[in-house]
């Protein structure tokens, strides 16, 4: 387990303290639209230096309100879910329940994106009611995990894409941001994050998803 010096713990904190608050005023804003419009946003803040299997996101949800959320790849529902609007959420990042878990704000921007640092690759695709990421290495593909999409009560479901990755340095553990659309009346527009530990396991069930499932990458 890593350890950081208080000053290197306290670089660190200003780091992530400082870059969210860029990121609550240019990449966080939203589009007005009808109230009955659902909008989501997921932005991932960083991988534990204390438990490389744990990650740190905030979810902005007109509906629910604004939170930040540490969650592990192998459990489908959060460690710890805090109330955040944006006007308090760098002072909550300063409490000890999240500063605690020396989150590393910087270098999981070299792993960002599709590809994995050992050459894998995800990609998704519309199956039905589900939703499959797969991963390739350009000669082999196999389903990394599978999630339900959301039904849009026409008998018919939101189209759903990989928006974004976030992966370990060492390519053992991704999250996956899936974006769920759908388009006019009563319409959606709704981020969710996908934690998967490659080699088994994985937090594939979301949404109530009782059909998922993770294979082993041969």
């Amino acid at each position: 387990m890593m350890q950081l010096s208080k000053p290197q713990t306290l670089m660190a904190q200003l780091a992530l303290l400082a870059t969210l608050g860029v990121a609550l005023l240019l990449g966080f804003s939203q589009p007005v639209l009808a109230d009955h419009d659902q909008i989501v946003r997921v932005r991932f803040l960083g991988w534990s230096a204390r438990n490389p299997e744990t990650y740190l996101i905030y979810t902005i949800d007109e509906d629910r309100g604004n939170r930040l959320e540490i969650h592990e790849v192998t459990k489908p529902t959060s460690v710890l879910s805090v109330s955040a609007p944006e006007s308090s959420a760098r002072n909550i990042l300063e409490t000890e329940q999240f500063a605690n878990w020396s989150f590393d704000y910087e270098s999981f921007k070299k792993t960002q994106g599709l590809d994995a640092p050992n050459g894998w690759r995800l990609s998704g695709r519309e199956d039905g009611s589900l939703f499959n990421i797969l991963l390739s290495n350009g000669k082999t593909s196999v389903v990394l995990g599978s999630i339900r999409r959301k039904p849009t009560g026409d008998a018919g479901f939101a189209s759903a894409k990989i928006s974004d990755a976030y992966w370990s340095s060492d390519s053992a553990q991704v999250v996956v941001i899936v974006t769920h659309v759908k388009k006019g009346s009563w319409g959606l527009d709704v981020d969710e994050a996908y934690g998967f530990k490659l080699g088994g396991g994985g937090e594939a069930d979301k949404g109530d998803d009782k059909d998922a499932k993770s294979t082993k990458k041969k």
